[in-house]
């Protein structure tokens, strides 16, 4: 039953998944899945926590390794290695982790904390610390690994299956080295990437909506939530948009005008490397210091096929553009021989995923953790 509801996660999202679905795909009456089951979240939770499971077993087994090089380059490996069985058909499925923000608070609490502990041990990997400075590298180390990791089923396809599994190397030396040729800090102005509202009203729900769906996910983040947040009626809503959808178009809508804004000045830059350090340290200053991150590119597999079809194809382009700059990098010397497409992923996970990051680092050390995350750009993620 859970590795049927595991394919149907993957494919549909927890927008799409019905219990009845996976009686029809298993030839059950739908009571027989009750027995088990008794809830639809009871189903998803079941899957999602054999994900949490893997996670943290491969992470303790990495942990045994015997510096944070090697424990990251083997927890990497693994996590290759598990989409490669995955597409063969040699490893029961195991749903993306997206759907996780969208189950009912028992079962996503419980589910959020197992998470939150195989983060640690993942965090473990890394020298520990007690000053500020060394505890934030530590966390970076963590949440770059992680959001990488999390972010390959959206990319593992495009290549065949010898050459994914060969990318382990490829992202180690990355991970070890960076990307930049220079560490040399690009100009240190930084403005603001928040567009200007014609709608100031929209402009407040459309920051909401962002904030509630990177914690509940789409499904979870209801209107009635979204006006609470600003301490209005569900009726206010409905004044200024006509749907749910309309509103989450117009979050991604956002999301995507201040990376491409990002892109528009950075091109100024002299070189390709220097034009993706700019770029990442814009945006990177926006999801450290700004009121509202980014939307979490995790929260794109729960939504409905048609926005998550949409939103797939202009992350799509973004990347291809990235990797492109990456390309030109190579050629001019400022980027480090690398794979471009490969490279253009992870910078777009970590960057996206720096919203993960916990509030003490906002509030109190923005400046040392944008500063840390660049040197890692620059040099690899265990030079402090």
């Amino acid at each position: 039953m859970i590795d049927t509801a595991s394919v149907l996660l993957n494919t549909h999202g927890a927008q799409g998944f019905r219990r009845a679905d996976v009686a029809k795909v298993l030839k059950l009456d739908t009571s027989t899945l009750s027995y088990y089951f008794k809830k639809r979240d009871d189903l998803v939770g079941a899957c999602l926590e054999r994900t949490i499971e893997w996670i943290d077993q491969k992470a303790r087994e990495a942990a045994k390794h015997p510096d944070q090089a090697s424990r990251s380059e083997a927890y990497l490996q693994d996590n290759l290695q598990l989409l490669v069985d995955q597409r063969l058909g040699q490893s029961v499925p195991l749903p993306v982790l997206s759907d996780l923000a969208t189950l009912s608070d028992p079962i996503r609490e419980r589910l959020e904390t197992q998470l939150a502990e195989a983060f640690a041990v993942v965090a473990d990997f890394h020298p520990d610390a007690t000053e500020p400075a060394d505890r934030i590298h530590r966390r970076l180390c963590a949440n770059l690994l992680l959001n990488i990791i999390f972010w390959m089923p959206a990319w593992d396809e495009r290549y065949r299956v010898d050459d994914f599994l060969a990318l382990g190397p490829r992202m180690a030396d990355l991970l070890s080295n960076g990307l930049l040729s220079s560490g040399d800090a690009p100009p240190e102005e930084l403005v603001s990437l928040e567009p200007e509202p014609e709608d100031h009203a929209r402009q407040d729900y459309l920051k909401a909506a962002t904030r509630l769906i990177n914690r509940y996910g789409y499904k979870g983040a209801r209107v009635d939530m979204i006006a609470a947040d600003l301490g209005l009626s569900t009726g206010s809503f409905y004044h200024h948009l006509k749907t749910k959808d309309e509103l989450v178009l117009a979050a991604f809508d956002r999301t995507f005008t201040i990376l491409e804004t990002a892109l528009d000045l950075a091109k100024a830059e002299a070189s390709a490397g220097a034009r993706i350090a700019r770029f990442s340290r814009l945006v990177a200053h926006h999801q450290i210091c700004a009121e509202v991150p980014l939307l979490r590119a995790s929260s794109y597999q729960a939504l409905p096929a048609d926005l998550r079809d949409d939103t797939f194809r202009r992350t799509d382009q973004l990347i291809q553009y990235l990797a492109t700059q990456i390309a030109d990098g190579i050629a001019d010397g400022s980027v480090r021989p690398t794979d471009p497409l490969m490279a253009a992923q992870c910078l777009f996970a970590t960057l996206t995923g720096l919203s993960g990051m916990s509030r003490w680092i906002k509030q109190d050390y923005p400046d040392l953790a944008l500063n840390q995350y660049m040197m890692m750009l620059a040099h690899g993620i265990y030079t402090s």
